[in-house]
């Protein structure tokens, strides 16, 4: 099995559940509160570790607790080597504050913390360790420059590389054409594209032409309840969703790109690979929380053994 790297963010989400959103002014006792480990990097290379890939994950925590119990929840649980994650004393570990009224709208306020801050010396460190894998990994909660700079040097040395461009932002030509499978979900398209994205019609067109325009080889577009599509040349694979009674859609792009990741490290075809990512997701959806609700490969091939 190929070794894979995700390079990205490590969070800690802090969610309270309150009848509605806080007014100007106004204290709220929360009816539940809980905790959740997060962070777009820390739930990719969760999800493929958790289903049994050799994955490793570099990033930045505090020297803190929430830094501490994060490596540890992806060691014991996720089964991610952990041990050339950066730890400063500088910055805390990235958190996100979420307020979630009963009606299901939400606040949220992020403090990215030492995901932004990666030390020369350190980017110097993730060039060694992805010379020691074939699969890279990226999103963009963590510096710009820094996914550019790893992602070129990643394909310079022969590496396949992942983008997963969100949060949404306009992207250099050069990182684009340094990626070899861009996974955008429809808003992260549109942005990308400048093109509307509200209809899978128009979201393959606006994948087709990005990738003309900027020479991707392969785009993959998750389009919630529309399923996904692998755009490549002039082809336009579409895979389904699994139809389940959805409960929380927080780690449904970040787990479909660990499975998928995952798949192609055992060098699964590219049909079979998303097929599987869609069934990951399709099982995630459906517990509360982002790490916490990733299954097992066993729990996947039981689930859909039963329901197939």
């Amino acid at each position: 099995m190929k070794k894979i790297l995700v390079i990205g963010s490590i969070n800690v989400d802090l969610v309270f559940n309150t009848e509605h959103l806080p007014l100007k002014g106004e204290t709220l006792f929360a009816k539940h509160f809980e905790t959740h480990f997060g962070g777009k990097g820390a739930n990719q290379a969760f999800t493929a570790g958790r289903l049994g890939a050799d994955v490793e994950l570099m990033g930045v925590v505090g020297d803190d607790d929430y830094g501490r119990t994060s490596k540890h929840n992806l060691q014991h649980n996720g089964h991610v080597a952990v041990d050339r994650i950066a730890m400063t004393n500088r910055f805390t570990t990235g958190i996100a504050n979420i307020v979630v009224a009963k009606n299901g709208d939400n606040h949220i306020i992020v403090n990215s913390g030492a995901n932004f801050h990666f030390e020369p010396n350190y980017i110097d460190t993730i060039k060694t360790v992805i010379d020691e894998k074939e699969i890279i990994i990226f999103q963009l909660e963590i510096p710009l420059e820094v996914v550019e700079t790893l992602a070129k040097y990643a394909k310079d040395n022969g590496k396949t590389v992942i983008l997963n461009p969100a949060p949404g932002a306009k992207l250099s030509d050069e990182l684009l054409q340094n990626t070899d499978y861009l996974v955008p979900n429809e808003t992260e398209l549109a942005i990308l594209s400048g093109l509307p994205t509200n209809t899978p019609e128009k979201a393959i067109a606006a994948a087709k032409m990005l990738q003309k325009a900027h020479k991707i080889p392969a785009l993959i577009v998750t389009l919630g309840e529309h399923g996904s599509y692998f755009v490549k040349a002039d082809e336009a694979l579409h895979i389904p969703i699994h139809k389940v009674n959805a409960v929380d859609t927080t780690c449904a792009g970040d787990s479909y790109i660990g499975a998928f990741a995952y798949m192609l490290a055992k060098g699964a075809p590219t049909r079979e690979a998303l097929q599987f990512a869609a069934k990951v997701s399709a099982l995630v959806v459906t517990k509360k929380g982002a790490q916490s609700s990733v299954p097992t490969l066993s729990e996947v091939e039981a689930y859909f053994s039963e329901t197939e």
